[in-house]
């Protein structure tokens, strides 16, 4: 009897356009046919799986830290001079608060990305 580590050959018959649009739904995914079949069918939790450029995502990450450091300055050079703008500073803090969530969302996602491979 072989033992765990023995490899098995599974044979399936598909019809030409299963098999193209398999070979779509693994090459989005980075997989073999082989390797994405193996998760699909004894990995998958059945959640849905989020597709995500990586390094395109953690520029847009970097991003969007630059920027919130910005208008930070933004905000620091306004009060270092003792200048009022209040809609300014109210406008500059919505912007950093919604930022800050954006980024957060983001954050999640890498992290989601990294768990999922």
């Amino acid at each position: 009897m072989a033992g765990d580590n023995a490899t098995r050959r599974l044979n399936i018959r598909l019809t030409e356009g299963d098999h193209r649009a398999l070979a779509e739904l693994a090459g989005a995914c980075g997989l073999t046919i082989s390797d994405y079949v193996r998760c699909r069918c004894l990995e998958d939790d059945g959640r849905p799986r989020i597709v995500v450029d990586d390094e395109a995502l953690k520029a847009l990450y970097r991003d969007q830290r630059r920027i919130g450091g910005l208008l930070n300055q933004l905000l620091r050079h306004a009060n270092t001079r003792h200048q009022d703008f209040p809609e300014l500073a109210a406008q500059t803090q919505q912007a950093l608060e919604e930022l800050g969530g954006a980024t957060q969302q983001i954050s999640e996602l890498i992290k989601d990305a990294r768990a999922s491979v």
